[in-house]
């Protein structure tokens, strides 16, 4: 089973997302029902029991997220955008809570997550962009560049399992782990 630790995002803040203008073709926008900020990728395992077991540990308390601007990875202009996203407000908390499901899940020995910690909610990928997709994803993201939400409470965090479909992943969730330190 392929998986990862996510943050929800609340139904309002995905509509707001779903919404944002300048959306254009040559891009795989994300189904507003599975956006989310990914807290660890962990990909194929058959520990999803010994995971589950780690994550009850995490002790955290609620934190409050907001989006705040766009952007892209990679984030060098030199190269083409192969993701679009939306930035988050986030304090210390959202840090920390990411070190201490790294820390629960130390103890497996799980294949490293390489990617630094970068908090986001993906709107799109753009994995073969051409001339004109680049053209249209600088004009999204000039655009949306102040785009924010109001603050929400985060509450929980959730292991998912992704499937890869031929329409695109689907989630769904293994396990809900409430923050409240």
């Amino acid at each position: 089973m392929r998986l990862f630790i996510a943050i929800d995002i609340p139904d309002p803040v995905k509509t707001t997302l779903a919404a944002l203008p300048g959306r254009f073709d040559g891009a795989r926008w994300v189904n507003p029902a599975q956006m989310h900020v990914t807290l660890r990728f962990i990909g194929e395992t058959d520990r999803a029991d010994e995971i589950q077991a780690a994550l009850a540990v995490v002790n955290s308390a609620p934190l409050e997220l907001a989006i705040a601007g766009v952007g892209r990875f990679p984030h060098s202009s030199r190269m083409p955008p192969r993701v679009l996203w939306a930035g988050l407000k986030a304090p210390d908390t959202l840090a920390s809570l990411h070190e201490s499901i790294n820390a629960a899940l130390a103890p497996l020995r799980l294949p490293p997550d390489d990617l630094p910690f970068s908090p986001h909610v993906t709107l799109a990928r753009t994995p073969n962009a051409s001339a004109a997709t680049v053209e249209a994803a600088q004009r999204f993201l000039a655009l949306n560049a102040n785009v924010s939400s109001a603050p929400f409470l985060v509450t929980a965090f959730t292991l998912y399992e992704s499937t890869l479909t031929p329409s695109g992943p689907m989630y769904t969730p293994v396990a809900v782990y409430q923050l409240n330190h």
